[in-house]
């Protein structure tokens, strides 16, 4: 499992392209959006509801995006904490998404600290991903450094123009 921080990054450009390298290399690829914003349906929240209560299978919430790579998006964090997504229930996610895939990319922005951390914990490898045009080096230094403060593994930098 791998955890993508991002940093002014507005599409997930890094994740499909490192996806990409992992297909070329014949892996099982998924790449997992963790977004905070509103605007998520009503069907897509109550997919997720039905897949907590064991109505809904995990593969029924993964889509192909339209770089052809599979995705699973959860854009409702802040309604997350209202449902029970305890340890047991991301325990049952990740031996799911084992099971199905050689490679997980988990994608957060580092603005979302609370996130970043608790899934900094579980992932094995940390990639930091940054606009070049709208992150300064200082802010990229500091982010480094709040990374390297939770224990992280980082293995690469990527800067997207």
């Amino acid at each position: 499992m791998n955890l993508l921080i991002q940093r002014d990054i507005k599409k997930d450009v890094a994740a499909f392209g490192i996806a990409k390298s992992y297909e070329l290399l014949n892996k099982k690829v998924l790449v997992v959006k963790l977004k905070n914003e509103k605007d998520q349906t009503s069907s897509a929240q109550q997919k997720w509801i039905n897949y907590v209560n064991f109505e809904e299978k995990l593969e029924n919430l993964i889509e192909v995006s339209e770089y052809n790579t599979k995705t699973l998006t959860v854009d409702y964090m802040d309604k997350m904490d209202t449902m029970p997504m305890n340890e047991v229930l991301f325990d049952r996610v990740l031996a799911e998404l084992k099971q199905e895939f050689d490679v997980v990319l988990f994608t957060s922005d580092i603005s979302n600290k609370y996130y970043t951390f608790v899934l900094s914990q579980l992932m094995q490898h940390t990639i930091y991903v940054a606009s070049s045009k709208k992150t300064s080096i200082n802010q990229a230094d500091l982010d480094l450094k709040k990374l390297e403060q939770m224990n992280l593994e980082i293995i690469g930098m990527v800067l997207i123009q």
